[in-house]
């Protein structure tokens, strides 16, 4: 082990294989994606790797320790997206979305159904980041005097937005309008990955608050008109049938 992960680069490698490896078991133990074909499979494998070439990438263009640092950092950020995705799926069947993941006020109140949720298997989820912070806090890296080249860091990235240019491209091609017709996150999370949902309703999430903080009240003028012109008359066959009844809505 100490002749694998001798370098920066190799510490890397390292940390995006098995971060890749273990966002694909997640995705085919975890969650019910309903993926079927060749195609939803093979998308399926690869949309993790964009997500960590990309993020975990970034580290290799700092110097010294401190790459293996944004590389540590940044596995344990993927690892604890991953892992509330997985938890609040076993809870709502659905992905959590930025606003909820911030909402760390309701995490108090929600301590007993948390710990329901766990199994003994999440150990695995976190097995990695172990050795990740292991080799990091070893003298087994040599970080000052081994440094990846600009050119390699370059090239890393570049892959990883090579191969989610790709992987969208190919999710467009079996699913067209994936990102304009996002009533479904399970969707998402099949054709771009969970980490590439998350920056995608970020980006969303912004967009609609930019919405609400720019609107006014002329915005509602057009809803009320709409509404008034559109106005149906009750049906005098059925209007208060239920008048003295006791009713139970189903919303």
């Amino acid at each position: 082990m100490k002749r694998i992960v001798s370098k920066p680069l190799h510490y890397f490698i390292l940390a995006a294989v098995l971060m890749w490896i273990k966002s694909y078991v997640a995705y085919k133990t975890e969650f019910n994606l309903g993926v079927s074909g060749v195609m939803q499979q093979m998308l399926l494998f690869i949309n993790p790797v964009s997500s960590v070439l990309i993020f975990l990438g970034i580290g290799l263009f700092f110097k010294g320790k401190k790459a293996g640092a944004w590389i540590l950092a940044g596995s344990f950020i993927m690892t604890l997206l991953l892992y509330s995705n997985i938890l609040y799926y076993r809870f709502f069947n659905d992905f959590v979305t930025l606003p909820t993941l911030l909402q760390t006020s309701n995490a108090g109140s929600m301590g007993g159904s948390i710990m329901d949720l766990l199994k003994a298997h999440d150990v695995f989820y976190f097995v990695d980041f172990i050795i990740y912070f292991f080799f990091f806090f070893s003298k087994k890296i040599d970080w000052y005097n081994e440094k990846v080249s600009i050119k390699n860091a370059v090239t890393i990235l570049s892959l990883g937005f090579m191969v989610f240019s790709v992987n969208l491209t190919l999710a467009e091609i079996d699913r067209p309008q994936l990102l304009s017709r996002t009533f479904d996150r399970n969707y998402l999370v099949k054709y771009l990955g969970a980490y590439n949902y998350t920056m995608y309703d970020g980006v969303q999430t912004a967009q609609n608050s930019k919405q609400r903080a720019f609107a006014s009240s002329n915005d509602l003028t057009n809803v009320v008109n709409f509404k008034n012109s559109h106005y149906a008359e009750p049906n005098s066959v059925y209007f208060g049938k239920a008048k003295g009844k006791n009713i139970i809505k189903i919303h």
